[in-house]
């Protein structure tokens, strides 16, 4: 992540380049008005990523930036006393600046 904000900040200087990310995210994941993608780790913290948040933080900041994003990944709904404990962000209203997203069904 943190050399696609370089890449994003370098694009964001010269009116000739930009940059366009594409990925593509297979695995489990969950959603509390955005999606998280989930690795198998014991630390609520470590567990839950906001991969969704991240890419959206990028493109508002880096305006020559654009992102596509096919979540192929099985998202459960976290209830909000499930989202309380594990800290996660509760005033995400989906996808925001150069974001196109895909998404298998719920």
């Amino acid at each position: 992540m943190n050399r696609l904000i370089k890449l994003g900040t370098e694009a964001n200087k010269s009116p000739y380049m930009k940059l366009c990310i594409w990925i593509y995210y297979a695995g489990h994941g969950v959603m509390s008005n955005m999606n998280y993608i989930v690795f198998n780790e014991k630390s609520n913290i470590k567990r839950f990523f906001p991969l969704e948040d991240k890419i959206n933080k990028l493109t508002e900041s880096c305006k020559n930036t654009c992102a596509f994003v096919i979540w192929d990944c099985c998202r459960e709904e976290m209830s909000k006393t499930e989202m309380k404990e594990a800290s996660l962000e509760k005033n995400h209203t989906g996808a925001r600046g150069n974001v196109e997203v895909l998404s298998t069904s719920h």
